[in-house]
This record gives C-alpha cells, sequence and structure tokens, in this order.
C-alpha cells in the first residue's frame, strides 16, 4: 500500500466518526415532545425519529 491510500483511508475513518458522533449527540438531544407532535401530525420522519431515539 501507499502512503497515498493509508492516508486517505484514515481520514475516511476520521470523517465517519465524525459524522457517527454528530449523530449519536443529535439523537440524545432531540427534543422527544416535539417529536410526537409531529409524528401526531403525519410526519414519517418524525416517527422515524423518535423511535430511534426511543431505542437509543
Amino acid at each position: 500500500m501507499t502512503i497515498l491510500s493509508v492516508l486517505a483511508g484514515i481520514v475516511l475513518c476520521v470523517v465517519l466518526s465524525g459524522f457517527f458522533s454528530g449523530s449519536e449527540m443529535a439523537y440524545s438531544a432531540c427534543n422527544r415532545m416535539r417529536l410526537e407532535n409531529e409524528k401526531e401530525a403525519g410526519s414519517r420522519r418524525a416517527g422515524l425519529a423518535l423511535f430511534i431515539a426511543e431505542h437509543f
């Protein structure tokens, strides 16, 4: 392997780690009451986000 491919792999891992850490913080800090209200109003996205937040 070349040094460039190793460096690209490291950068990719750091970017993915940041993405998943941000997602985890977003689900742990979400307003569940607002998601429940949006779900009752018919939002499928809010229903999915609420499901993920409750099973987090």
